[in-house]
């Protein structure tokens, strides 16, 4: 993403492309993801307009979705990755593959 103008306003919900490397993938039916690679996710520039978390070092789980060749995700998408781990067993415990994430 090209940075704004000498002078060009920032708005907290701007586009903008976050990098993260990839520690664990949960559902990937096309196998775009890969183990130790990173992964570019657009999202909008602040939390406060619900961008995704950016806090360097720190372990997330993410629900990403593919739209116009980019991966998309937000804060309400976004989770800790224990929480994630923990939805995961219990899905597993009921018998359930899970889902993906919000249509």
């Amino acid at each position: 993403m090209d940075p704004p103008a000498d002078g060009e306003p920032i708005g907290t919900g701007d586009p903008m492309d976050y990098v993260y490397r990839v520690g664990r993938i949960y559902k990937d039916p096309a196998g775009r993801l890969h183990r130790g690679g990173r992964v570019r996710v657009r999202s909008v520039r602040d939390e406060a307009t619900c961008g995704l978390p950016n806090r360097p070092g720190e372990l997330r789980g993410l629900f990403v979705q593919r739209r116009h060749h980019r991966w998309h995700g937000n804060l309400c998408l976004s989770t800790t990755a224990r929480k994630m781990r923990r939805a995961l067993q219990s899905a597993g415990r009921a018998g359930s593959p899970g889902s993906a994430g919000c249509g």
